[in-house]
């Protein structure tokens, strides 16, 4: 068990252990216990109706490749999508109860895939639009009483729409912290964030300065990746 035996080690050494999580991306992996449990629907389905498990090599089908691809081409899991908030935080309770000694619990990937260029919201009927699972859809008509909207033609419902998301994401988040604190007081839950808080928030569903002002985590650590020294 290397984070059994890193643990005290590390602390030994007056270093902190945070286990870092990559929540909603799978990267490649296919045969993993969520998707045996849950089945298909547990991945992310874009609004032509294609899911993530069936993109080639990961990315965005022809003739659309031509016009959008994905900033990290991966398999994504639906936040919104039925089992999959409460399987994740239920993990990672598990994770904080076996390992008493760690300090922390950092959640990357905690978002909707990035999709290049950059759409501020489903309401411009442009760009890929993820989330449209069926099972989730019908989520968004049980909780709200509206209908989806099916860009690129039909947009009506739309700010409620991407409002409804980004509230899955916050909840998952908030769902987390509260089984792994329940697990093991005291522990620390941060994130990684993209450094444009307006760009997480409209285009990926990630509010994160909303989970900074109500304690959802601990800290947010700003993915402020750049080739551009200046």
């Amino acid at each position: 068990d290397a984070l059994a035996g890193l643990l005290p080690a590390a602390h030994a050494a007056g270093l902190r252990v945070h286990a870092w999580v990559n929540v909603l991306s799978l990267s490649g992996r296919r045969d993993v216990p969520i998707l045996r449990a849950l089945g298909r629907s547990a991945v992310l389905v874009d609004q032509a109706g294609r899911s993530l498990l069936d993109y080639p090599d990961l990315d965005v089908p022809p003739p659309d490749r031509r016009y959008y691809r994905l900033g990290t081409p991966a398999i994504w899991l639906d936040p919104g999508a039925p089992g999959v908030a409460e399987r994740i935080a239920a993990t990672l309770a598990e994770l904080a109860a076996r390992y008493p000694a760690l300090d922390g619990i950092h959640l990357d990937y905690i978002r909707y895939p990035d999709v290049l260029p950059f759409v501020p919201g489903s309401r411009f009927g442009v760009g890929l639009d993820f989330g449209h699972g069926p099972a989730t859809r019908d989520r968004f008509r049980r909780e709200t009483g509206l209908e989806p909207p099916s860009p690129p033609k039909r947009l009506g419902n739309a700010d409620a729409w991407d409002a409804w998301r980004r509230d899955r994401v916050t909840q998952l988040v908030a769902e987390i912290g509260e089984a792994a604190r329940t697990a093991r007081p005291g522990i620390a839950l941060s994130a990684a964030v993209w450094a444009y808080a307006d760009r997480a928030y409209l285009s990926l569903g990630q509010d994160w300065r909303r989970w900074l002002e109500d304690g959802l985590v601990d800290f947010a650590v700003a993915m402020a990746y750049t080739r551009d020294d200046r």
